[in-house]
């Protein structure tokens, strides 16, 4: 899939700068969200916008079951998948409000981490993010 953007011309720089996010403002954020996250435990979680898989590594080490994670950055996602250990994370190349061949009312939680501002229908990315939650 060919998706057009920003991220796909700076991924390496961007992989370099997060790879093992000794920065303590990024520290800092990833705490904050799995403290809002609460128990990952058993969860199926789905991050947009994972970059290099960083987060969704940490979500799947607090013990969730499931994770999935999408980029619109091909490059990323590769990065994500042969860089650094998998752990079973189910990554793929999408834009962030495309929930196409997700499976439908499954996740206990989407995560959208320093993402958001990138997504261009925010409407489509609620309706989508709505048909993959459980209920």
């Amino acid at each position: 899939m060919k998706i057009k953007s920003s991220f796909e011309h700076m991924a390496e720089l961007w992989d370099a700068k997060t790879k093992n996010s000794g920065n303590i403002s990024d520290q800092t954020n990833i705490k904050a969200i799995l403290k809002l996250t609460g128990n990952l435990k058993g969860k199926n979680v789905y991050e947009i916008a994972c970059g290099n898989g960083y987060l969704s590594r940490k979500i799947k080490k607090a013990g969730a079951k499931e994770v999935y994670a999408s980029d619109a950055s091909p490059t990323l996602i590769h990065f994500a998948e042969t860089k650094y250990e998998n752990l079973g994370i189910k990554f793929s190349t999408r834009e962030g409000a495309d929930a196409t061949k997700l499976p439908k009312k499954f996740f206990d939680a989407v995560i959208i981490h320093q993402g958001i501002f990138y997504i261009k229908d925010i409407p489509k990315l609620m309706k989508a993010i709505a048909s993959i939650l459980k209920t």
